[in-house]
């Protein structure tokens, strides 16, 4: 016996526009095209000698969504050309829609052997007549809308190995039946209705009627009429199943739901077989009737058998074992993301994070737990090398390569939990007053090997994207900027080697001053400036802004943001300041990787960045609408969109969160290839973010009550976006540690634990600063008392100078007490103790001299504050 397989690896969605340019539309035109696919090969089956065959297979053991298999297959005991059955194939009905790829060796699944066979029928019947025994088969009307989902559906639900098979060939049905029923049909008239074949009047007066022959008669003629009309087939439908309840289960589906009418058998075959093995379609299963009509139960006209002969058809939304053609073809290496609605392992490339990524949610929907998840799984990503341990094969092994982040958070302070996963050297920054966190940023700081000029074209935009800065201003700012790095010996065609001193926050404050009083603009427009001046750069200057943009250094250099996984907490500085932070790092990144592209070329990505609550940065249109004031919402966002087609080329990703799309510029969105949205409430931002990711109708009606966690996901390669499960974190939605618990827990992570200490010690060097500066400050005042000669003076001059001697003492009490209480906030980790105590004695100290030396030198004070 030869054999030809076909394989059907995928069925069609028929949500796709190409399928609209097509004859027949929708699940009904596809169950035409069944319907002509049979019709044709009805009379090729015959001409090239061949039986078809349709196996549709379920395997436990294969991967979850995948179990379903389909073949469709030709057999024949005589030599075939089975290349022109392969042309008749992909011209056939059938070919538009589904992929019909010859296959060479026998599917394993058609292998095994099965320990129950069912077979369907149609009913075999016998009724008493006179004298004679008369037999029928019973037909059935088919239900022409079956798909066989429940049949497909019922075998995930027991999830055991079984096969669907139906062998069709070809017959002239009509000439068969024909020749067996002429002599019963002549014998059935003359029962019926005499041997004249003609009623009459005395008939019915004296002849019984006999309504077993009358019934008899009918069906055997409607039986020869629907055969005459219809292409005919003899056909066995079988089900194979080791379980024998398992067994009538499917064929029970299988049956309910292509039977419209009428009534069919489930006949047993006792045998152990491979599917294989029992393929003669011109076997006689029939129990009751006599050989002359034994091909009637297995004898199919075109609408009897077609709703058996169904391959796969799903409307949108439905799922079963074997995967649409815009199915994700999912990987099992790289980051995991979580479980499909298939029970399946969602994996993704992270060189698809260097395309950027776009997360959305309303709140309570699960985006937190999603973006924990990355960053925690970027953090652990591994990559598979080339084992060269092994000459004789090629192997491959899993190592280490960490993507370092850096999370900019404007609101809450969620990413905290990271502190309890295993990330040795995530560093967390939140810049605030009396923090333990500090963070020290200098604008003016940039990159080796880039152009100052460069730089501050950058940093212009850095200041116009946070803050509103109409024109003249920004011309200005430009000046004070260059101005300023001139101050410290730069050329604007300099390129950073790291020699020279970087300006300070307030240099650009004061050089700024003298800028705009160097113009000649009107009253007015100054006054706008010095606005400009004071409220945006005089912020950054005062209370704890100060400590953060004020430094000659930052807490790392341009190079190191890119090697640590990094938090910024950004909720303490307020909108503008922390927008400034947001656009100074993404800058200061961007300047880092341009300057050295080829840094670190093993890596797929060298970094991510994380945009959380990006509402509060990114506006909903990325240009200014005409006769619009400056906007600094639209400028940033311009930046941020311009960012993101640069950075690609860099191997950085930025990865943008937000609770609505629509509150996003549509550049933004898409401009990003992997789209993950949780749930969304509002048809308009599901419409915004569907049409961005091919999304169906369908999928996004379930957008809008997925549960915490479930998602959307949609990246380069698909057709479809696919559901998933995002793996949970473990300990997510407990309680977020606050600063004092946050602080022991990073002690103990090495990179923060370096990081404290270097604080520490710079703190420790800042406080022997200032009590150097204490102490001389109360030297200058005795050697003032010292040196003064009251005889010389008249009585209020010297009442003067002894109460501005007070006021100095008072001071250094007040500034004393200040330093030893920062004496005191010095960690013992870092500190020892011994050393914290002698520097607390030489604070106290001082100031006392200066005490006794103004009671030895003052008498009396009068009311007046008049000498005695």
């Amino acid at each position: 016996m030869m054999w030809h397989f076909y394989e059907i690896p995928y069925i069609p969605d028929l949500e796709l526009v190409k399928y609209q340019s097509l004859g027949e539309q929708g699940i009904d035109g596809i169950l035409e095209r069944h319907n002509r696919f049979l019709r044709q090969w009805q009379r090729n089956t015959v001409l090239i000698h061949t039986t078809l065959h349709f196996f549709l297979s379920y395997t436990h053991e294969r991967p979850k969504g995948s179990r379903l298999q389909i073949f469709l297959a030709f057999s024949s005991d005589q030599t075939v050309n089975f290349e022109s059955i392969d042309a008749l194939m992909q011209a056939s009905p059938l070919a538009d829609y589904y992929k019909i790829a010859p296959i060479e060796d026998v599917p394993v699944c058609l292998r095994k052997s099965f320990t129950n066979i069912l077979l369907v029928k149609k009913q075999e019947q016998t009724r008493l007549s006179t004298g004679d025994t008369l037999f029928t088969v019973e037909g059935w009307k088919s239900n022409p809308k079956s798909r066989l989902y429940e049949m497909e559906k019922t075998a995930e639900a027991l999830n055991e190995d079984m096969v669907y098979h139906i062998s069709i060939y070809g017959s002239d049905t009509y000439k068969t039946a024909q020749q067996a029923l002429q002599k019963p049909i002549a014998i059935l008239r003359e029962k019926a209705l005499g041997r004249s074949g003609q009623i009459t009047l005395a008939d019915n007066k004296n002849r019984p009627r006999d309504v077993s022959a009358e019934e008899t008669l009918r069906i055997y003629e409607e039986f020869l009429s629907d055969v005459a009309k219809s292409p005919c087939f003899f056909a066995n439908i079988l089900l194979y199943a080791n379980q024998k309840s398992s067994a009538h289960f499917l064929m029970d589906a299988v049956c309910g739901e292509a039977i419209k009418e009428g009534t069919c058998e489930i006949q047993e075959i006792p045998s152990t077989a491979t599917p294989l093995e029992l393929q003669e379609v011109n076997q006689p299963y029939c129990n009751l009737l006599p050989p002359s009509l034994a091909f009637w139960p297995t004898a199919y006209t075109l609408d009897e058998l077609s709703s058996f002969f169904r391959l796969p058809i799903l409307f949108d939304g439905e799922n079963i074992e074997i995967k649409k053609e815009t199915a994700p073809k999912l990987k099992q290496t790289g980051i995991y993301l979580g479980q499909t609605n298939n029970g399946l392992s969602a994996f993704i490339d992270a060189s698809s994070f260097k395309k950027h990524a776009f997360i959305c949610g309303v709140p309570g929907s699960g985006k937190t737990n999603t973006m924990l998840h990355l960053a925690n799984s970027l953090w652990h990503h591994k990559k598979l090398i080339k084992d060269d341990t092994d000459n004789l094969s090629v192997t491959f092994k899993e190592e280490s390569d960490p993507i370092p982040f850096l999370v900019l958070e404007p609101a809450k302070r969620e990413y905290r939990e990271l502190s309890r996963y295993d990330i040795p050297e995530l560093i967390i920054l939140s810049p605030s007053a009396s923090t333990k966190f500090p963070m020290r940023l200098n604008p003016f700081e940039f990159p080796k090997g880039l152009t100052l000029s460069e730089h501050i074209s950058k940093l212009c935009q850095v200041f116009e994207g946070a803050f509103p800065i109409a024109p003249p201003a920004p011309f200005i700012l430009d000046k004070a900027i260059e101005g300023i790095y001139r101050a410290h010996g730069w050329n604007t065609n300099d390129i950073n080697t790291g020699e020279k001193e970087y300006p300070t926050m307030s240099e650009l404050y004061d050089r700024f001053q003298k800028e705009l009083s160097q113009t000649t603009y009107d009253s007015e427009i100054q006054g706008n400036i010095q606005s400009v001046l004071e409220m945006r750069i005089g912020s950054l200057l005062r209370r704890e802004m100060k400590d953060v943009f004020d430094v000659k250094h930052s807490t790392f250099s341009p190079e190191e943001w890119l090697k640590h996984p990094v938090i910024v907490e950004l909720e303490s500085l307020g909108e503008g300041p922390a927008n400034f932070v947001t656009l100074l790092l993404c800058n200061l990144i961007r300047e880092t990787l341009k300057a050295s592209p080829r840094a670190d070329e093993e890596k797929v990505v060298r970094h991510i960045i994380f945009i959380e609550e990006a509402h509060n940065l990114i506006a909903p249109e990325a240009q200014v609408a005409s006769g619009q004031d400056s906007n600094p919402k639209i400028a940033a966002t311009a930046y941020i969109v311009k960012m993101l087609a640069e950075v690609r080329a860099l191997r950085e990703g930025i990865i943008i969160a937000d609770q609505l799309p629509t509150a996003m510029a549509p550049e933004v969105i898409k401009n990003t290839n992997i789209k993950l949205i949780h749930r969304l409430t509002s048809i308009d931002d599901r419409q915004l973010i569907g049409s961005t990711m091919s999304a169906s109708g369908i999928q996004l009606e379930h957008v809008a009550v997925y549960r915490p966690g479930e998602a959307l996901m949609s990246y380069e390669g698909l057709q479809r976006p696919f559901e998933l499960r995002i793996q949970e974190q473990k300990g997510h939605g407990s309680e977020t540690p606050n600063d004092d618990e946050l602080y022991d827990i990073m002690l103990h992570k090495p990179a923060f634990f370096q990081l404290a200490q270097k604080e520490e010690n710079l703190k420790l060097e800042t406080l022997k600063e200032n009590v150097k500066s204490l102490k001389k400050k109360e030297v200058e005042a005795l050697c003032a008392l010292s040196e003064y000669d009251s005889s010389v003076h008249t009585s209020t001059q010297i009442t003067d100078f002894y109460w501005h001697m007070e006021n100095i003492y008072t001071s250094i009490v007040i500034l004393r007490s200040q330093y030893r209480r920062d004496c005191q906030a010095i960690n013992e980790l870092f500190i020892s103790a011994e050393r914290k105590a002698m520097l607390d004695e030489l604070i106290r100290s001082i100031g006392e001299s200066l005490q006794q030396k103004i009671k030895n030198n003052v008498v009396f004070l009068d009311s007046n504050g008049q000498l005695e």
